[in-house]
């Protein structure tokens, strides 16, 4: 199987229509899957500002200003590569201002943007706040930015000798020479009538190569494809609704509700449940095992899986209440004994009768 997501929209099925059209010996090529897959530029990148509309990210007006400005255009050049009107232009730059997109993370809206200034504090955060399993906290691009500049680090994976640079997630000196890119959809008629299983998928919360574009060119905007099953929701292990998905002939599109960009990096569970469902089956999937937590339990899957660290603290609270709750019981009993007493010296008091002696 071939899987990857992203840029991967390209790559995958350049790759994947190569490996069929010229096998490998020793290689029986299954299938690919893709998520959130960068497929045509026209196509994904037209669909943003729809997307930034509907979830609420922009005023109708800058989306009315948009669609009367920028019709038939490409949006990326305008997006990306400061091509376009200045009608166009202006239009996206008011609904960006208004989206405020410098304070969100385009690629997981609901997720939090990092705020860390420098290298120092950035080492520091990870330690003081620790983040739930299966989590990836808003960052980490930081955390990977400051060990991957460290000279014993690129020294060990020998990316660079007798010099070291500041690394980066994205390379602009490449980014910005790099003027043309290819639609992999004419690799697609191809390489679905090979019979390989075929999976797209998407986090519905990435606004940047968003499920919206993704449908259009899998659809009506693309391929074309015929529908086979219809859509419908699909759950996770853990009984929780974990999107939607759809059956076109040999291919399956599948929503995560809640992912992102990277889906496996945010909801780890649902997306290790799709892979392998794909894989193997969904009759098999059923019956595999996957690991559980606390909220799990909560939402109502047996739990079957605690971590060390909760089942000591767990311990340490227990025996916390448990010493509370025993002197609540003393001091309860000492304080009705002394009560006791106090009345009953009173009412000794109060009985009493007064003697004089005669001289």
């Amino acid at each position: 199987y071939i899987t990857g997501e992203s840029y991967a929209g390209i790559y995958i099925p350049f790759l994947t229509e190569k490996l069929v059209k010229a096998p490998l010996s020793g290689v029986e090529l299954k299938g690919f899957a893709i998520g959130n897959p960068f497929t045509d530029e026209a196509i994904d990148s037209n669909s943003q500002m729809d997307y930034d509309y509907n979830h609420g990210l922009i005023s109708i007006e800058s989306y009315k200003a948009i669609q009367k400005s920028c019709q038939n255009k490409v949006l990326a050049q305008c997006l990306y590569y400061d091509r376009c009107s200045d009608d166009c232009g202006k239009a996206l730059d008011e609904a960006n201002a208004e989206a405020n997109t410098t304070y969100l993370d385009p690629y997981y809206l609901v997720g939090d943007k990092c705020v860390l200034d420098d290298q120092i504090t950035t080492l520091q955060y990870h330690y003081v706040r620790p983040l739930h399993r299966g989590t990836v906290g808003p960052c980490s691009a930081n955390f990977a930015t400051t060990y991957l500049s460290q000279e014993n680090v690129q020294q060990a994976i020998h990316a660079f000798e007798n010099t070291t640079i500041s690394w980066s997630q994205c390379n602009f000196n490449i980014s910005e020479i790099y003027s043309r890119t290819y639609s992999a959809l004419p690799k697609y008629p191809t390489i679905l009538s090979a019979g390989l299983k075929a999976l797209i998928y998407s986090g519905d919360v990435d606004s940047v190569v968003n499920f919206i574009g993704t449908q259009r060119w899998l659809t009506t905007d693309g391929l074309n494809l015929t529908v086979k099953d219809k859509w419908h929701a699909w759950f996770g292990p853990d009984k929780q609704l974990a999107g939607y998905t759809e059956r076109y002939t040999n291919l399956t599109f599948t929503t995560i509700k809640g992912a992102g960009h990277m889906v496996p990096a945010v909801r780890p569970l649902h997306g290790l449940y799709l892979f392998e469902c794909f894989i193997y089956g969904e009759q098999a999937c059923k019956n595999f095992d996957y690991p559980k937590d606390e909220l799990e339990y909560v939402s109502g899957a047996e739990p079957d899986y605690f971590d060390d660290d909760s089942s000591v603290s767990f311990t340490v609270y227990l025996y916390i209440a448990a010493a509370a709750v025993l002197a609540v019981i003393v001091g309860g009993v000492w304080w009705q004994r002394i009560s006791r007493r106090k009345t009953a010296y009173v009412e000794l008091k109060s009985g009493a009768t007064t003697y004089q002696t005669q001289p």
